[in-house]
């Protein structure tokens, strides 16, 4: 059985990790973060069934939030 919400974080700067995961601990959200860096990353982590929710930064270099969004929604309706 799952506990918590599996969240995958991609996001390239280590300090608005840091403040997203203190944020959600603050409230007690009781989650797992996954922080990838890179687009091969992010797309390489959707293959863990177990991802609840993703939050991506709009804009990293070479890869952004929407193309991560696209890329979601796409590997989620083909599998």
């Amino acid at each position: 059985m799952k506990k918590g919400i599996h969240i995958l974080h991609l996001e390239d700067d280590p300090e608005d990790a840091s403040l997203i995961e203190e944020k959600l601990k603050a409230e007690k959200i009781d989650c797992t973060i996954k922080l990838v860096q890179t687009q091969n990353e992010f797309e390489n982590a959707l293959k863990d069934n177990s991802i609840d929710l993703v939050l991506a930064d709009y804009n990293l270099p070479g890869y952004d939030g929407l193309k991560a969004l696209k890329f979601s929604k796409k590997f989620y309706t083909e599998i």
